[in-house]
């Protein structure tokens, strides 16, 4: 490097707002910059197309930043184009924390499009403030703006910008509503004037719809069966093939019902998406029906009674009245019952399903359960109130508890677990070690086994009572290595 000229790295960001932002116009005014002011870009940072209002998902500022902060970095400045490509934070306080990270370390953060310079004095301090606090509020105006413009498409029946829902494709039409082709999955409209709106897909995705509505309202089949009913029948599947939730994704769809809803909650400026009152959905109807509405009515009632919040209390009340009917439970009599639980529902508040089975008065075989850590720590307890003691013995009496090895697999021993349920832990017993048989001596009962066999194979190693398979294994590795320490061909 030239003596004299400074080392800097550059920082370009672009988001699809306006193409005088665009990378190629950013650095060339970077570069103009760091002509006239004696500097050479050694490193470059990119966050193309990515939005300003966060930190998160921009891996070019944030290696950036990393290198900052990094004990050897190859420059000494940092140029951006201007304050709001450097981030249009709704907090102005965050750009300030980023760029004060950097001045802490000895880098400077300039801005070479802006009238000031990024200098600490009071003008440029201000000015600085003021672009930010400029910068954020564009994005709260920009997105006002676009969600007004969304709004207004959508109440004339466009789509705006989602997947077209199972049996719809997408139309690209002109300002006049002229058709100009099928939009498949990926592409997107290139016009500015252009629209996209929903049209009817193959007639055998249509007649799956209004089966699986058929087989909800009117045969009274739970999720899964339809589920089932449409694999046995080879139904055309929707991306990711048919599921439990897809199957409710159709149900509760206003799509079929020949209305397309739009703005049920928002995530403006990159907050956490929140539910949206339903005086401010906007409504059009944009497709024929596929179901009445009546039968879309009945549909989300039988939904809406299906999956209440339930207690544990409701679900072993209604496990207890399929077990009344089918005179037995199981996950597929689960799945035949329109009015038992989801599956899922009731491992959440049972902890599994034999558990679950064994609360409605179906009695299990022990080790038939999948345990977690806090149903163990709930038995632990309940043993120890019945019995006073919890050690083996204990365990083996109670017919509902875990083995004593449950326990040791899923906290390392018995009295790890017993300190976690807080009952007195069962002393351990000293164990005599036996004693480290030597390589010798396990050569000579190697040696000893095949004389006896004629042989020497895994087979007799393993079934032979004298020596243990597991440390000829840990000692010697592989069979070859036996034979060999043995001074025996292979083969023979």
């Amino acid at each position: 490097m030239t003596e004299g000229v400074v080392p800097v790295a550059q920082y370009l960001r672009k988001s699809s707002e306006h193409q005088k932002y665009s990378l190629e116009n950013q650095a060339a005014a970077i570069g103009m910059y760091a002509l006239q002011r004696h500097c050479e870009i050694v490193r470059t940072y990119v966050d193309a197309g990515r939005s300003g209002l966060t930190f998160k998902g921009r891996p070019g500022l944030k290696a950036l930043i990393a290198d900052v902060l990094a004990p050897n970095r190859p420059f000494e400045a940092v140029l951006v184009f201007d304050v709001s490509r450097w981030g249009r934070y709704q907090d102005p306080d965050q750009a300030a924390h980023y760029e004060f990270l950097c001045r802490e370390a000895g880098v400077q953060v300039r801005y070479c499009g802006e009238a000031f310079e990024n200098d600490g004095s009071l003008s440029s301090s201000i000015m600085k403030h003021l672009k930010r606090v400029m910068a954020a509020e564009y994005s709260r105006e920009l997105g006002v703006r676009v969600l007004r413009g969304q709004r207004r498409i959508a109440s004339l029946g466009f789509s705006v910008g989602a997947p077209p829902p199972y049996g719809f494709r997408r139309e690209l039409v002109d300002q006049d509503g002229q058709t100009r082709m099928l939009l498949v999955r990926g592409q997107r409209k290139g016009v500015a004037t252009d629209r996209v709106r929903l049209v009817p897909g193959p007639e055998a995705e249509l007649e799956a719809v209004v089966a699986i509505f058929r087989m909800y309202v009117r045969r009274n089949l739970a999720l899964s069966a339809i589920v089932r009913t449409l694999q046995a029948a080879a139904a055309p599947p929707p991306p990711g093939g048919w599921s439990v939730y897809k199957v409710a994704g159709i149900l509760s769809n206003d799509i079929y019902r020949g209305v397309r809803v739009y703005g049920r909650s928002s995530a403006r400026l990159r907050t956490r998406r929140r539910p949206t009152p339903e005086a401010e959905w906007v409504k059009a109807r944009v497709a024929r029906p596929l179901v009445s509405a009546r039968t879309f009515a009945r549909a989300q009632a039988l939904r809406k009674a299906r999956y209440r919040r339930r207690t544990r209390e409701d679900v072993v009340e209604a496990l207890r009245q399929v077990l009344a009917r089918e005179g037995r439970l199981s996950s597929e009599i689960l799945d035949r019952a329109p009015e038992a639980p989801n599956k899922a529902v009731v491992q959440a508040h049972c902890g599994s399903l034999p558990t679950a089975f064994a609360m409605a008065g179906q009695p299990i075989r022990r080790g038939q359960r999948k345990w977690r850590r806090e149903t163990l720590i709930e038995e632990l307890r309940r043993v120890q109130a019945a019995q006073g003691a919890t050690d083996k013995a204990a365990l083996s009496r109670d017919p509902l508890a875990p083995a004593p090895y449950t326990f040791v697999r899923h906290f390392g021993s018995l009295q790890a677990a017993q300190a976690a349920a807080g009952v007195p832990a069962t002393p351990v017993r000293p164990t005599a070690l036996k004693p480290r048989l030597s390589t010798a001596s396990l050569l000579a009962a190697l040696r000893r086994l095949q004389r006896r066999k004629g042989r020497l194979t895994w087979a007799d190693i393993e079934a032979d009572s004298h020596v243990s398979a597991r440390t000829v294994r840990r000692r010697f590795g592989g069979l070859e290595k036996v034979l060999a320490a043995l001074e025996i061909r292979p083969g023979r």
